[in-house]
Protein backbone atom coordinates (compact mmCIF):
# COMPACT_ATOMS: atom_id res chain seq x y z
CA UNK A 1 0.00 0.00 0.00
CA UNK A 2 1.50 3.27 -1.03
CA UNK A 3 1.11 6.89 0.62
CA UNK A 4 -2.32 8.42 1.55
CA UNK A 5 -4.03 4.53 0.92
CA UNK A 6 -2.78 4.87 -2.81
CA UNK A 7 -2.16 1.14 -3.50
CA UNK A 8 -0.25 0.16 -7.17
CA UNK A 9 -1.22 1.07 -10.59
CA UNK A 10 -3.26 -2.63 -11.94
CA UNK A 11 -4.75 -3.55 -14.93
CA UNK A 12 -8.39 -3.42 -15.79
CA UNK A 13 -10.05 -4.57 -19.43
CA UNK A 14 -13.34 -2.94 -20.99
CA UNK A 15 -15.16 -4.34 -24.24
CA UNK A 16 -14.93 -1.57 -27.20
CA UNK A 17 -17.39 0.74 -26.65
CA UNK A 18 -17.57 0.67 -22.87
CA UNK A 19 -17.69 3.61 -21.40
CA UNK A 20 -16.31 3.46 -17.63
CA UNK A 21 -12.68 3.92 -18.05
CA UNK A 22 -13.37 8.15 -18.60
CA UNK A 23 -14.58 7.57 -15.12
CA UNK A 24 -10.49 6.71 -14.41
CA UNK A 25 -9.76 9.54 -16.81
CA UNK A 26 -12.36 12.45 -14.90
CA UNK A 27 -10.64 11.03 -11.81
CA UNK A 28 -7.01 11.51 -13.05
CA UNK A 29 -6.41 7.83 -12.40
CA UNK A 30 -5.92 6.78 -15.60
CA UNK A 31 -2.26 5.72 -16.11
CA UNK A 32 -2.08 4.07 -20.21
CA UNK A 33 -4.65 2.85 -22.48
CA UNK A 34 -4.10 0.44 -25.67
CA UNK A 35 -6.27 -1.91 -27.39
CA UNK A 36 -6.57 -5.74 -28.43
CA UNK A 37 -8.78 -6.31 -31.01
CA UNK A 38 -12.42 -6.18 -28.79
CA UNK A 39 -11.25 -4.96 -25.75
CA UNK A 40 -9.79 -1.62 -24.45
CA UNK A 41 -6.63 -2.09 -21.57
CA UNK A 42 -5.97 0.11 -18.92
CA UNK A 43 -3.09 1.42 -16.34
CA UNK A 44 -5.23 2.63 -13.53
CA UNK A 45 -4.60 4.05 -10.23
CA UNK A 46 -6.99 2.47 -7.07
CA UNK A 47 -7.24 3.27 -3.78
CA UNK A 48 -7.12 0.35 -1.58
CA UNK A 49 -9.30 1.17 1.57
CA UNK A 50 -8.53 -0.74 4.88
CA UNK A 51 -11.94 -0.64 6.19
CA UNK A 52 -13.28 -3.80 4.81
CA UNK A 53 -10.11 -6.28 5.64
CA UNK A 54 -7.22 -6.59 8.04
CA UNK A 55 -4.09 -7.79 6.57
CA UNK A 56 -3.44 -9.12 10.59
CA UNK A 57 -6.82 -10.94 10.86
CA UNK A 58 -6.48 -12.63 7.37
CA UNK A 59 -2.69 -13.21 8.64
CA UNK A 60 -3.87 -14.98 11.74
CA UNK A 61 -6.35 -17.54 10.06
CA UNK A 62 -4.37 -18.80 7.94
CA UNK A 63 -1.83 -19.45 10.10
CA UNK A 64 -4.48 -20.63 12.84
CA UNK A 65 -5.27 -22.96 9.46
CA UNK A 66 -1.70 -24.44 9.38
CA UNK A 67 -1.49 -25.19 12.88
CA UNK A 68 -4.30 -27.40 12.89
CA UNK A 69 -3.56 -29.21 9.29
CA UNK A 70 -0.07 -29.50 11.58
CA UNK A 71 -1.97 -31.25 14.52
CA UNK A 72 -3.85 -33.28 12.02
CA UNK A 73 -0.71 -34.56 10.63
CA UNK A 74 0.77 -35.32 13.92
CA UNK A 75 -2.65 -37.44 14.83
CA UNK A 76 -2.36 -39.27 11.26
CA UNK A 77 1.45 -40.27 12.19
CA UNK A 78 0.98 -40.93 16.08
CA UNK A 79 -2.20 -43.50 14.99
CA UNK A 80 0.74 -45.50 13.19
CA UNK A 81 -0.21 -44.16 9.39
CA UNK A 82 1.05 -42.31 6.54
CA UNK A 83 0.78 -38.85 5.23
CA UNK A 84 1.48 -39.33 1.66
CA UNK A 85 0.97 -35.64 0.70
CA UNK A 86 -0.10 -32.71 1.97
CA UNK A 87 -1.43 -29.06 0.36
CA UNK A 88 -2.48 -25.78 1.98
CA UNK A 89 -5.97 -27.28 3.11
CA UNK A 90 -6.03 -30.77 2.66
CA UNK A 91 -4.14 -34.18 3.34
CA UNK A 92 -3.49 -37.55 1.32
CA UNK A 93 -3.34 -40.63 4.20
CA UNK A 94 -3.27 -44.15 4.50
CA UNK A 95 -5.97 -43.73 7.90
CA UNK A 96 -9.69 -44.44 7.23
CA UNK A 97 -11.04 -41.90 9.36
CA UNK A 98 -14.13 -44.12 10.28
CA UNK A 99 -12.14 -46.37 12.59
CA UNK A 100 -10.62 -43.49 14.91
CA UNK A 101 -13.16 -41.74 16.85
CA UNK A 102 -11.51 -39.96 18.35
CA UNK A 103 -9.80 -38.00 15.49
CA UNK A 104 -13.18 -37.43 13.94
CA UNK A 105 -14.24 -35.95 17.14
CA UNK A 106 -11.09 -33.40 17.21
CA UNK A 107 -10.92 -32.87 13.37
CA UNK A 108 -15.17 -33.55 11.76
CA UNK A 109 -17.01 -33.11 14.37
CA UNK A 110 -20.59 -31.12 14.43
CA UNK A 111 -21.05 -29.86 18.07
CA UNK A 112 -24.25 -28.52 17.35
CA UNK A 113 -25.86 -31.91 16.25
CA UNK A 114 -23.47 -33.99 17.80
CA UNK A 115 -22.75 -35.88 15.14
CA UNK A 116 -19.84 -36.38 12.46
CA UNK A 117 -19.34 -33.27 9.73
CA UNK A 118 -18.27 -34.73 6.84
CA UNK A 119 -17.03 -31.53 5.99
CA UNK A 120 -20.42 -29.24 6.42
CA UNK A 121 -18.99 -27.42 9.17
CA UNK A 122 -16.10 -24.80 8.13
CA UNK A 123 -12.79 -25.68 9.37
CA UNK A 124 -13.96 -29.84 9.26
CA UNK A 125 -12.17 -32.24 7.41
CA UNK A 126 -14.11 -33.73 4.10
CA UNK A 127 -13.44 -37.30 2.24
CA UNK A 128 -12.80 -36.19 -1.67
CA UNK A 129 -13.16 -39.66 -2.82
CA UNK A 130 -17.09 -39.49 -1.43
CA UNK A 131 -17.77 -36.66 -3.82
CA UNK A 132 -16.18 -38.04 -6.80
CA UNK A 133 -17.36 -41.70 -6.46
CA UNK A 134 -21.17 -39.66 -5.75
CA UNK A 135 -20.76 -37.54 -9.23
CA UNK A 136 -19.95 -41.01 -10.91
CA UNK A 137 -23.06 -43.04 -9.80
CA UNK A 138 -25.25 -40.08 -10.03
CA UNK A 139 -24.05 -39.75 -13.70
CA UNK A 140 -24.28 -43.50 -14.84
CA UNK A 141 -27.20 -44.45 -13.22
CA UNK A 142 -29.77 -41.51 -12.57
CA UNK A 143 -32.11 -42.40 -9.88
CA UNK A 144 -30.30 -45.60 -8.72
CA UNK A 145 -27.25 -44.33 -8.15
CA UNK A 146 -28.19 -44.34 -3.69
CA UNK A 147 -28.08 -48.40 -4.38
CA UNK A 148 -24.87 -48.36 -6.00
CA UNK A 149 -23.45 -45.97 -3.89
CA UNK A 150 -24.07 -47.71 -0.78
CA UNK A 151 -23.01 -50.32 -2.19
CA UNK A 152 -19.64 -49.64 -3.23
CA UNK A 153 -19.50 -47.95 0.74
CA UNK A 154 -20.18 -50.85 2.45
CA UNK A 155 -17.29 -52.85 0.03
CA UNK A 156 -15.51 -49.95 1.04
CA UNK A 157 -15.88 -50.71 4.72
CA UNK A 158 -18.15 -47.34 5.46
CA UNK A 159 -15.29 -44.45 4.26
CA UNK A 160 -14.23 -44.24 0.77
CA UNK A 161 -10.80 -44.72 -0.34
CA UNK A 162 -8.35 -44.73 -3.69
CA UNK A 163 -6.47 -47.68 -3.96
CA UNK A 164 -2.98 -45.79 -5.82
CA UNK A 165 -1.53 -42.58 -5.76
CA UNK A 166 1.46 -40.80 -7.74
CA UNK A 167 2.58 -37.76 -6.10
CA UNK A 168 4.90 -35.86 -9.26
CA UNK A 169 5.14 -33.07 -7.09
CA UNK A 170 3.76 -29.88 -5.53
CA UNK A 171 0.05 -29.98 -7.25
CA UNK A 172 1.32 -32.86 -9.55
CA UNK A 173 -0.58 -35.87 -8.30
CA UNK A 174 -3.09 -38.31 -9.54
CA UNK A 175 -5.56 -40.93 -7.41
CA UNK A 176 -7.28 -43.47 -8.87
CA UNK A 177 -9.98 -46.19 -7.58
CA UNK A 178 -11.74 -49.55 -9.03
CA UNK A 179 -15.06 -49.33 -7.91
CA UNK A 180 -17.60 -52.73 -7.23
CA UNK A 181 -18.74 -52.83 -11.20
CA UNK A 182 -15.47 -52.05 -12.63
CA UNK A 183 -15.46 -48.50 -13.87
CA UNK A 184 -12.48 -45.91 -12.92
CA UNK A 185 -12.85 -42.80 -11.43
CA UNK A 186 -9.66 -40.48 -11.08
CA UNK A 187 -8.80 -37.31 -9.57
CA UNK A 188 -5.55 -35.67 -11.44
CA UNK A 189 -4.04 -32.50 -10.57
CA UNK A 190 -1.64 -30.46 -13.08
CA UNK A 191 -0.34 -27.04 -11.61
CA UNK A 192 -0.48 -24.68 -15.07
CA UNK A 193 -2.38 -27.52 -16.85
CA UNK A 194 -6.02 -25.77 -18.29
CA UNK A 195 -8.87 -27.99 -18.39
CA UNK A 196 -9.40 -29.28 -21.76
CA UNK A 197 -11.92 -32.22 -22.86
CA UNK A 198 -9.43 -32.89 -25.76
CA UNK A 199 -6.53 -33.19 -23.84
CA UNK A 200 -7.44 -34.79 -20.22
CA UNK A 201 -5.57 -35.21 -17.28
CA UNK A 202 -5.67 -39.42 -16.84
CA UNK A 203 -3.78 -41.31 -14.13
CA UNK A 204 -2.10 -43.48 -17.33
CA UNK A 205 -0.62 -39.80 -18.26
CA UNK A 206 1.08 -38.94 -15.03
CA UNK A 207 2.39 -42.43 -14.83
CA UNK A 208 4.02 -41.58 -18.47
CA UNK A 209 5.22 -38.74 -16.66
CA UNK A 210 7.07 -40.47 -14.11
CA UNK A 211 8.46 -42.62 -16.53
CA UNK A 212 9.38 -39.38 -18.37
CA UNK A 213 11.53 -38.24 -15.16
CA UNK A 214 13.30 -41.33 -14.71
CA UNK A 215 14.49 -41.36 -18.58
CA UNK A 216 15.25 -38.06 -18.58
CA UNK A 217 18.04 -38.52 -15.69
CA UNK A 218 19.37 -40.99 -17.81
CA UNK A 219 19.81 -39.03 -20.64
CA UNK A 220 21.21 -36.03 -19.15
CA UNK A 221 23.72 -38.29 -17.38
CA UNK A 222 24.48 -40.26 -20.69
CA UNK A 223 25.01 -36.95 -22.54
CA UNK A 224 26.58 -34.52 -20.37
CA UNK A 225 29.37 -33.84 -23.42
CA UNK A 226 26.62 -32.26 -25.49
CA UNK A 227 26.02 -28.81 -25.36
CA UNK A 228 22.80 -27.33 -23.17
CA UNK A 229 20.73 -26.85 -26.32
CA UNK A 230 21.69 -30.07 -27.87
CA UNK A 231 20.67 -32.06 -24.80
CA UNK A 232 17.81 -30.17 -24.43
CA UNK A 233 16.43 -30.52 -27.64
CA UNK A 234 17.55 -34.47 -27.35
CA UNK A 235 15.09 -34.68 -24.38
CA UNK A 236 12.25 -32.76 -25.72
CA UNK A 237 12.54 -35.69 -28.76
CA UNK A 238 13.40 -38.43 -26.59
CA UNK A 239 10.32 -37.99 -23.91
CA UNK A 240 7.89 -36.38 -26.74
CA UNK A 241 5.25 -39.19 -26.27
CA UNK A 242 5.57 -39.07 -22.62
CA UNK A 243 5.61 -35.62 -21.13
CA UNK A 244 2.32 -34.14 -20.85
CA UNK A 245 2.02 -30.62 -22.82
CA UNK A 246 -0.70 -28.63 -23.39
CA UNK A 247 -0.68 -25.35 -26.43
CA UNK A 248 -1.90 -22.22 -24.01
CA UNK A 249 -3.00 -18.97 -24.43
CA UNK A 250 -0.93 -16.10 -23.04
CA UNK A 251 -1.35 -12.50 -23.32
CA UNK A 252 2.25 -10.52 -23.24
CA UNK A 253 3.11 -7.00 -22.19
CA UNK A 254 6.71 -5.58 -22.86
CA UNK A 255 8.11 -4.18 -19.86
CA UNK A 256 7.91 -1.04 -21.11
CA UNK A 257 3.69 -1.30 -21.10
CA UNK A 258 4.36 -0.92 -17.59
CA UNK A 259 7.07 1.60 -16.70
CA UNK A 260 5.88 4.05 -18.97
CA UNK A 261 2.88 6.53 -18.68
CA UNK A 262 3.62 7.89 -22.43
CA UNK A 263 4.45 5.15 -24.56
CA UNK A 264 0.84 3.22 -25.60
CA UNK A 265 -0.18 0.05 -24.08
CA UNK A 266 0.97 -2.92 -25.96
CA UNK A 267 -0.59 -6.36 -25.55
CA UNK A 268 0.17 -9.68 -27.66
CA UNK A 269 -1.63 -13.17 -27.64
CA UNK A 270 0.65 -15.47 -28.24
CA UNK A 271 -0.05 -19.50 -28.44
CA UNK A 272 2.69 -22.04 -26.60
CA UNK A 273 3.47 -25.43 -26.54
CA UNK A 274 3.77 -25.95 -22.88
CA UNK A 275 5.58 -28.91 -21.73
CA UNK A 276 5.02 -29.97 -17.97
CA UNK A 277 7.44 -32.33 -15.70
CA UNK A 278 8.15 -33.78 -12.28
CA UNK A 279 8.52 -31.78 -9.98
CA UNK A 280 9.45 -33.63 -7.30
CA UNK A 281 13.43 -34.04 -5.65
CA UNK A 282 12.34 -36.16 -2.80
CA UNK A 283 12.20 -39.62 -2.60
CA UNK A 284 14.05 -42.68 -2.09
CA UNK A 285 17.73 -42.06 -2.69
CA UNK A 286 18.83 -45.10 -5.09
CA UNK A 287 22.69 -46.05 -5.57
CA UNK A 288 23.29 -44.50 -8.44
CA UNK A 289 22.15 -41.03 -6.97
CA UNK A 290 18.57 -40.66 -8.47
CA UNK A 291 16.30 -39.72 -6.39
CA UNK A 292 13.34 -41.69 -7.15
CA UNK A 293 9.44 -40.56 -6.07
CA UNK A 294 7.91 -42.26 -4.11
CA UNK A 295 4.60 -44.10 -5.28
CA UNK A 296 1.90 -45.24 -2.60
CA UNK A 297 0.41 -48.76 -4.30
CA UNK A 298 -1.45 -51.88 -3.53
CA UNK A 299 -0.69 -50.36 0.67
CA UNK A 300 2.90 -50.02 0.39
CA UNK A 301 5.25 -47.76 -1.10
CA UNK A 302 6.70 -48.67 -4.46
Amino acid sequence: MGKDKQGRDGVKIFKNGDGDFWNYLEQEKLVNIGQYGGYTIIRKLEELSVKDFSVAVASAITSYSRMKLYRLMKAVKDAGEEVLYSDTDSIITTLKLSDHDDIIKRFDWDKVNNIRSNGDILGSLKNEADDDVKKHFKTKYKKEWLFHFNKQKKLDGGEFHFDSLIGAGCKQYALQKKLYNGDIIETCKLKGFKKDKKNKLSFDKMDKLMQGYYKELDIRNTNKKLSKKALDALVKNQLKDLLIHQDQIQFVSPLTSHISENDKMEVKKNVVNKWFKVGYSKGNIMDDGYVKPLVWKNNKWN
